[in-house]
This record gives structure tokens, C-alpha cells and sequence, in this order.
């Protein structure tokens, strides 16, 4: 599958910052940005908002900031900001240009003018300067629960418990248990060969071996230990079972022939969904599982919901991610005509295709599945944040996280990992459902 060139488009949003504010109207009252405006203060000038700028009227020294920055002459600053003062050096100081409400320009550069979205950034979560360690919601911050202070390769979590993978020198891993409300610590497996993908369904544990065709499963609370005996292609897990693929070469033409087949929760064998030239699995996830079938003329998605298979149409050729959610598979496209470079494709039954263009490029090419939608991490200028997106679009409010994070669904919260401000990972916990920001404000 193709990778997205984040980068790229990223250098692009950088070299269009000031053209894009002049162009649609980023700047309030103006059709452009305009140049630097200056007010009479008290022996010097103040700020067109001092409590949003965090800094008070008046005051001998300059003030470089515009509009939501955190210098505001040589007072102290408002709101528990920054205030630091300009240099005394006298003489007329310059204000930047009126932003819209919840952007400011807090960098400092002439290159880029209202980047900084006060809302969402956790460097600058409701004015310049004021850093955010958790998560930043319409402008203010909640900082994060640090649940696990150990270096984690990989999780699946449920409501109860956080299931990860944590390295055991010199060249295993031990499956450990952590417990979402109090963080306690239990080894429930000990001396697991390295890079397995974790799975988890309604009461059992797995881990896929994709190298080597291989699944362990364990009981949740770790017994009941085994080694499946299918050699799963690819693997995938949901409340009404698990999926897997598998393939026979025919002895006489050569040719590979697929079969998905299906156990549900408490059943004793797998029943066959599907055949096919080629079937892969493409994601799963408490909703539902997707594959695709290609048959070498045709291409084409499948959705399953416990032992229903259901074509989706064909598949959109290439892409950055997929997953499944609300009812249907979701992918994850590049689209120059998009602000941010990338659209997703919704895929559901009996309804035309969804196409959403994303106004940033991602920041993390995963999707990851909510209650009712997809959790993407996208990039405003360096300031990650996490939209939740429906069939129907964007939800209205962004979720501002550290942008070394990495989003995990647990049931209706999620965890992100943080690399942020520490020599190794520490996964943080965040409640939230569906990201409701009365849950999120202090």
C-alpha cells in the first residue's frame, strides 16, 4: 500500500501559511492580514487583548507579539501566562494582525501569521506559552493519568484493563496486565518471542505471529494458555469471534485459492465464509471485520458482522490506512485537491461511498475506530489534535494531544502513548467518550 508523504505536504502548509490567511479570511476584519497595527498605551503600547494575551496594558518595553501572544509589556501576565517583558528599549512597539477567535501568533515568525490554534495546541491551549501535558480542549487543559512508567511495544485494552507487551532483555517480551482505574501491575505471561500483535476479544487474549503464521491465546486474567491450532495468513478479532485466512496451492495449476473462515464466541470449529484467488484480512475491530477479495479482474471489500458477509463495492486501489467502523470500512486516500492532502473513504451497505477531505494532512496514517466513527491524528503546523470523523463528516471540536502520541481504543475512552518530556514511552489514559469536553475541562 502506498505511504503518505507527510512531510511533503507538510512543507507545503508551511509555504502557503501566510497566502492561505490572506485567502480565506483567517485574519478578523480584514479580507487581508494587513500589516502590523500599533495602540497608544501608558508609556508604551498595549495589547488589543490583554487577558488573551496574557500580559498587562502599558509598559516601556516592546511588545513583538501579536494577538494572542504571551508578551504583554513589561507587567506580569494574566490567566497564570508567561508575561514576559520585551526589551526596555523605548520607542513605538509593534502588534500583529487581529486573528479570528482561537487563533494567535505565537511563533514569533514573520513567515507565518494566526497559525497557532489556541483551542487545540498543547504548547499554546488557550494563549501563547501556555503548555498543555494532557489533552487541550476548546482552549483549556486537562492534564493526562499516567497509567504504565514502563517502555510498551503494544496494547489491547478493554473498560477493566490495559493488556501490553513490554520488552524482556535479552530478546523476549512479557505480557503484562495494568489496571485501568488504579494502574496495577501484574506479569501474566513471561518469555514471549518478540513482535506479535495483540487482539482481544470478549474472553480471551491473542496474539498474532503474522511471520510465522502463529496465535497464542490466553484467558484474560492469563490462564488457559494455548497455541491455536490454525496457521492464520492474516487474523482478526471482534465481539462475535475470530477470523482468519488461509491458503491451498492446487497441485495442478499452481494457483493459491484463500477461504475466510469464522469461529464464533463459545463455537467449536470455523465455518467458511468466503473464497477466493486472494483474500486478506484488512482490519478489525469491536464493530465488525473487512477484507479484500481480489479475484485478478476484480477488487472488492467485504464486511463481516459475525457470519454475515457483506460486499461493500470495489476497492479504492490504494491506500494509507484502513479500518473497520459505524458500520462499514473506512480508508485513508491521498487527495491533492484536499487542504490536508488526504480524504477518507467510507464504504456501507446500500449507500453511496463517503468522501471526507481532511483540512490537515495526518499525523499518524492510523484509524483508529470510536463508538461511532474513527479517531484520526492530524497536524496543524506542528500542533497535533484528533478529530473524530462520522460518515457525516468532522465532529465540530478538535482534541489537542502531545504530538509524540499514539491513540489506543479502549471500549468508549482511549489511551495515547507519550514520549513526550520522558527518556522512554510512558502510556498516559485519558477518559473520554467520544471525546465529550465535559469530561475533558478542568
Amino acid at each position: 500500500m502506498k505511504r503518505a508523504t507527510i512531510g511533503a505536504a507538510w512543507l507545503l502548509l508551511l509555504g502557503v501559511g501566510w497566502t492561505a490567511c490572506r485567502e480565506v479570511s483567517v485574519c478578523s476584519g480584514e479580507a487581508e492580514c494587513g500589516p502590523p497595527t500599533a495602540r497608544a498605551g501608558e508609556g508604551g503600547v498595549s495589547l488589543p487583548d490583554p487577558v488573551a494575551n496574557g500580559g498587562a496594558p502599558g509598559g516601556a518595553g516592546e511588545v513583538r507579539e501579536s494577538n494572542g501572544g504571551v508578551n504583554g509589556g513589561a507587567g506580569a501576565g494574566a490567566g497564570g501566562m508567561s508575561g514576559a517583558a520585551g526589551e526596555a528599549t523605548g520607542g513605538a512597539a509593534l502588534v500583529g494582525p487581529d486573528c479570528d477567535k482561537g487563533h494567535a501568533d505565537c511563533d514569533e515568525s514573520a513567515l507565518t501569521v494566526c497559525e497557532t490554534p489556541l483551542n487545540f495546541s498543547f504548547r499554546h491551549c488557550g494563549a501563547c506559552g501556555a503548555r498543555c501535558g494532557g489533552a487541550c480542549s476548546v482552549g483549556k487543559c486537562k492534564p493526562p493519568e499516567n497509567l504504565i512508567d514502563k517502555s510498551v511495544e503494544r496494547t489491547a485494552a478493554n473498560a477493566s484493563a490495559v493488556f501490553a507487551l513490554i520488552y524482556a532483555p535479552p530478546d523476549h517480551e512479557n505480557l503484562h496486565r495494568f489496571d485501568s482505574k488504579t494502574g496495577a501491575d501484574s506479569v501474566l505471561v513471561e518469555g514471549l518471542d518478540e513482535n506479535a500483535e495483540l487482539r482481544l476479544g470478549t474472553d480471551r487474549l491473542y496474539a498474532f505471529y503474522e511471520f510465522d503464521n502463529r496465535v497464542l491465546s490466553w484467558g484474560l486474567d492469563g490462564n488457559g494458555a494455548k497455541t491455536e491450532e490454525y496457521s492464520p495468513a492474516t487474523f482478526g478479532v471482534t465481539n462475535a469471534g475470530v477470523y482468519y485466512t488461509s491458503y491451498v496451492a492446487d497441485p495442478k495449476t499452481g494457483l493459491d485459492s484463500w477461504t475466510l473462515w469464522f469461529k464464533a464466541e463459545g463455537a467449536s470449529a470455523f465455518a467458511e465464509l468466503a473464497t477466493g484467488p486472494t483474500l486478506d484480512i484488512l482490519g478489525s475491530s469491536v464493530q465488525g471485520l473487512i477484507a479484500l477479495r481480489d479475484t485478478g479482474t476484480t477488487s472488492e471489500i467485504l464486511l463481516a458482522r459475525g457470519a454475515d458477509l457483506t460486499p461493500l463495492g470495489e476497492s479504492p486501489g490504494e491506500w494509507d490506512a484502513a479500518a473497520a467502523a459505524a458500520g462499514g470500512a473506512v480508508f485513508l486516500l491521498s487527495n491533492d485537491t484536499a487542504p490536508g492532502g488526504h480524504e477518507l473513504l467510507w464504504l456501507r451497505p446500500d449507500r453511496p461511498p463517503a468522501h471526507i477531505l481532511l483540512e490537515a494532512p495526518p499525523a499518524d496514517t492510523r484509524l483508529v475506530p470510536a463508538p461511532d466513527g474513527i479517531a484520526l491524528q492530524l497536524d496543524d503546523h506542528n500542533n497535533t489534535f484528533v478529530r473524530i470523523f462520522s460518515p457525516e463528516g468532522p465532529e465540530a471540536v478538535p482534541l489537542g494531544i502531545p504530538y509524540t502520541s499514539t491513540l489506543v481504543l479502549v471500549d468508549e475512552r482511549y489511551l495515547w502513548y507519550s514520549w513526550f518530556g520522558a527518556a522512554d514511552a510512558t502510556v498516559h489514559f485519558q477518559r473520554a467518550r467520544q471525546f465529550e469536553y465535559n469530561d475533558l475541562l478542568p
